[in-house]
């Protein structure tokens, strides 16, 4: 691409045109050839670092002010701003089709099994890493090739409008909530003004867009009843009988999940390779998007085994003869719930280490012990943060001994504690929001399995 591009798109003074082959917005990421996007962040400034992003290989930049750099300029008046027009116009120039994914829980994984659907018979481009937010959905959308013919995006938000500003620049034809839980309810107040951020993608959903909801949840059961007449909507669920798109008699099989698929018009026998409920209703989702794509259900079925998730995110594997499973990147009352799920299942020994869940104001004292409370059938409870008695709490009603309820501050006492408690063969999960740096407990663990000092 050429700068001139963005110029074209968003206005700004050129110093020099130059070509760029790629976006970043941080100076340790630039790869060569890239154009680097500098902006006033909440704590540094992405200017002050233009000659480590020259000297990393960047050959052009977006910037807010003339830069003492010997490289094509673009100065603009918002590099943000410029940076999304820029995106807009290139996403309405590509003859691709673009799923957007929001929700409270389960984004990113429902992103990916939409993509193994998808990629089953399209080019198909995804959001990678968390490049959700402001900057991250335009370099997403730019990332996309020519060649393309599908692309599944997620869209992040903390406030109201932010996902309006996100849809707007994407422009979706087909549009996922996954669900309305409590995830950034300490900034949006209540999960009626978090049902209204979601909804928002509908600002930006093509006019012939198909809005693709969980019947399963009331929030969601009640928007598509406001919405009736107004938009093209298509349901999955599990227990509502009455949806589009819908898994009959789940059951737990060689490490996955099978299900009974019911899809517009047919049946089918349908597996997936991780467990837990949550994870069929991401597949379902997925498979409704796989309709509105024209695929077939046997497509759809096998786009669904090729699933893999992120990583940190609900990663189940067997190191040093425990059973892990690490589900760090991050946490609220549902997913925690979710992951507790799993680990109920397990035959052993269960640890659970549980760290807080962050954004959760005033509700967070009740919902981590709500939370604590789904630990029925665990063995241990390893808690660490600002909330960890009131994860105990909950674990003593579930009826977890209080002495084997343990309290922590940080997630690497966590990781010494669970090395004195832990047993060969025994199920440890560890949860936590990102901020807690839960995968430091499971480094702490291993370095002390092996012998080192830590």
């Amino acid at each position: 691409m050429l700068l001139s591009q963005i110029a074209a798109s968003a206005g700004g003074v050129l110093y020099t045109d130059g070509e760029f082959n790629g976006v970043a917005v941080d100076s340790r990421k630039i790869r060569e050839g890239n154009l680097f996007v500098c902006f006033r962040g909440a704590r540094v400034d992405g200017h002050d670092f233009i000659s480590q992003a020259v000297s990393a290989g960047a050959a052009a930049a977006l910037c807010e002010r003339r830069l003492d750099a010997d490289i094509p300029q673009l100065v603009v008046d918002s590099s943000v701003l410029a940076l999304q027009q820029f995106a807009a116009d290139y996403r309405r120039s590509l003859d691709v089709k673009i799923t957007a994914v929001t929700g409270s829980v389960g984004k990113t994984s429902t992103k990916e099994f939409i993509y193994a659907v998808l990629s089953r018979r399209f080019p198909t481009h995804k959001t990678y890493g968390n490049m959700n937010s402001e900057t991250g959905l335009p370099i997403t959308l730019l990332g996309i090739k020519p060649s393309d013919r599908a692309a599944v995006v997620e869209l992040g938000m903390s406030a109201l409008g932010e996902i309006k500003a996100l849809s707007d620049i994407a422009n979706p034809d087909v549009a996922v909530i996954t669900n309305i839980g409590f995830s950034h309810i300490e900034s949006l107040g209540s999960q009626q003004n978090i049902l209204r951020a979601k909804l928002e993608i509908i600002d930006g959903l093509k006019k012939d867009g198909v809005l693709i909801l969980n019947a399963d949840d009331q929030f969601l059961r009640q928007a598509k009843e406001a919405l009736y007449g107004s938009r093209q909507i298509l349901t999955f669920g599990i227990d509502s009988t009455d949806c589009d798109v819908r898994a009959e008699s789940v059951c737990c099989a060689d490490g996955g999940q099978d299900f009974i698929l019911h899809f517009p018009g047919n049946t089918f026998r349908a597996k997936i390779l991780c467990e837990g409920r949550h994870n069929v209703y991401n597949a379902l989702a997925a498979a409704a998007v796989g309709f509105c794509y024209g695929l077939d259900a046997q497509t759809v079925c096998d786009g669904l085994l090729d699933f893999r998730n992120a990583p940190m995110r609900q990663d189940c594997y067997d190191r040093d003869g425990f059973y892990i499973i690490e589900d760090c990147y991050n946490a609220s009352p549902a997913s925690v719930r979710a992951a507790a799920d799993i680990l109920s299942r397990r035959s052993g020994g269960k640890i659970a280490v549980l760290g807080d869940m962050l954004e959760l104001g005033d509700y967070s004292e009740s919902l981590h012990r709500q939370a604590g409370s789904c630990l029925r059938g665990v063995d241990s409870v390893i808690a660490f943060g600002n909330f960890a008695i009131d994860y105990i709490s909950g674990a003593v009603d579930a009826g977890v001994p209080p002495e084997k309820c343990l309290a922590c501050s940080d997630a690497s006492e966590a990781g010494r504690m669970l090395y004195k408690i832990a047993s060969e063969s025994d199920n440890i999960l560890v949860k936590a929001s990102r901020g807690m740096r839960g995968e430091d407990v499971l480094k702490t663990f291993f370095a002390l399995c092996e012998g080192e000092e830590v």
